[in-house]
């Protein structure tokens, strides 16, 4: 979560306060959401415990 807080903090100066959306135009801002989906999908991830990462006994694939 703490991640996340991060990126949005530093999108939301980029784009807002340092006026980057005129300098690099509606390219530039592909590559923020992009790592703004990724963030949101990781806190996902971990709060759900989707992947290889999970405990065995909580698993359903190992008994």
């Amino acid at each position: 979560m703490l991640s996340l807080t991060g990126v949005l903090v530093q999108m939301i100066y980029s784009f807002f306060f340092s006026n980057s959306f005129a300098a690099f135009g509606p390219g530039g801002l592909i590559m923020p959401v992009v790592a703004i989906a990724i963030a949101v999908y990781l806190v996902f991830l971990a709060r759900t415990r989707i992947g290889i990462f999970r405990s065995p006994a909580r698993s359903r694939y190992f008994s």
